[in-house]
């Protein structure tokens, strides 16, 4: 009897110590779940993180990459307007054709503008040594309406906007034309000296 007691005494400790062990296991493995979980909570959040980190470096280099192209299209875009109003050399061809599309286009049978006799002088540097004159003349015989026309083309020249190379008139000799020629015609008869302006050429 004192031996059953014993054994069943034995029993329920050792269950008891067993259940005891189950519990402090399910506590163990419950904090090291717990822990576990933290961890991969974190090291996801980290990941979520630098993936965010590299795709908001990834737009600010696509952004830079952006921004300095716009950059460099702007002050092409510059240096070719500036270059058409303010060239690096005197460029009679250019200058040529830029008088020519200006007749062109304004002389009309009502209107007419002719321009004869286009002759060159010599280009030579201002008193500054800062840039390139070319000096230039023509006759001229037009409508007054175009007479006008053309005194506000050498006025607007050397502004981005027009894209008219830089000149100006330096003078204007009137050919008045008889009292039969000015009732027949009813137009001016002109000559024009002007000087165009380009940059210093450094080879001269």
């Amino acid at each position: 009897m004192i031996r059953q007691h014993y054994y069943s005494r034995k029993v329920k400790m050792t269950v008891a110590g067993l259940v005891l062990l189950v519990l402090c296991m399910g506590y163990y493995g419950t904090e090291r779940y717990l822990e576990y979980s933290q961890k991969i909570d974190i090291a996801a959040q980290s990941q979520t993180f630098l993936d965010d980190l590299q795709k908001t470096q990834q737009a600010e280099r696509a952004f830079t990459l952006k921004t300095q192209e716009a950059s460099q299209d702007a002050a092409l875009k510059s240096d070719q307007e500036l270059t058409s109003v303010f060239p690096a050399e005197a460029d009679y061809t250019s200058l040529t054709r830029l008088l020519d599309d200006f007749f062109k286009k304004n002389n009309t049978s009502k209107n007419p503008i002719i321009a004869t006799d286009l002759q060159f002088d010599q280009p030579a540097e201002d008193d500054k040594k800062q840039f390139t004159i070319l000096p230039f003349s023509m006759n001229i015989e037009s409508s007054e309406e175009n007479f006008y026309r053309f005194l506000a083309f050498a006025e607007s020249s050397g502004t981005l906007k027009g894209k008219i190379r830089l000149m100006d008139i330096q003078s204007i000799q009137l050919n008045f034309p008889t009292e039969e020629e000015q009732t027949l015609k009813k137009s001016i008869r002109f000559n024009v000296k002007m000087s165009a302006y380009s940059q210093k050429n450094n080879n001269q």
